[in-house]
């Protein structure tokens, strides 16, 4: 993947160019109704969000978190701070969201709650009462609780839920704990497309 400098990125912000594989909306067409913003740790909350907007053709754009979050760790530093629920640096650090009337958020779960790099985005950007659909990888299913703490987060920011779908990224085979493969989860994320096209235009 293409290694943008933080200009380009920068640049990605104010105008429209070509931002981790895909292409900014052009609003003078009218085009570029749907965002998705994920950030991906191990890749399968990219492979997965990949996925959906090939299947929904909307735009989409990757957070970066400035902070190492490589290997053992990271994810455990990762996880701590997501149960004290503490923000990161990130880039790009402000997206322009006024070509877009829904936002889709990509993440993985970490103690129940989203990323620290998503956490970020959301609590730095003002939806102004646009549709917000939550798209969660995570090695177990959010319960409501977990749910209601995300939507109330991005309702703080001026956004609405109006959708939450979850991609496993574990599996249990012969009552073992095992890694899906992140071809199983790119599947799982395409067909999810439908349920959330419909959401989008309800």
């Amino acid at each position: 993947m293409n290694i943008l400098s933080r200009a380009a990125a920068a640049a990605a912000i104010a105008g429209c160019m070509v931002f981790s594989g895909s292409v900014c909306a052009d609003a003078a067409q009218g085009e570029g109704r749907t965002l998705i913003v994920f950030y991906s740790r191990t890749g399968n909350t990219k492979v997965a969000c990949q996925a959906l907007q090939k299947e929904l053709g909307c735009d989409i754009l990757e957070v970066k978190d400035m902070k190492n979050r490589a290997g053992g760790w990271g994810f455990f530093t990762a996880a701590l701070g997501s149960m004290f629920n503490t923000h990161t640096k990130i880039e790009p650090v402000h997206i322009d969201l006024a070509a877009y009337d829904a936002i889709i958020i990509g993440t993985p779960v970490w103690a129940g709650r989203p990323a620290a790099a998503i956490r970020t985005f959301i609590a730095q950007h003002t939806f102004d009462g646009r549709k917000v659909i939550m798209f969660t990888t995570t090695n177990v299913f959010e319960n409501k609780g977990s749910q209601s703490r995300t939507e109330n987060m991005v309702a703080q920011s001026g956004g609405k839920v109006a959708g939450y779908f979850q991609v496993a990224a574990t599996e249990k085979i012969n009552g073992e704990k095992t890694v899906r493969s992140q071809e199983l989860i790119a599947q799982d994320a395409a067909k999810l497309a439908n349920e959330i096209r419909t959401v989008l235009t309800q």
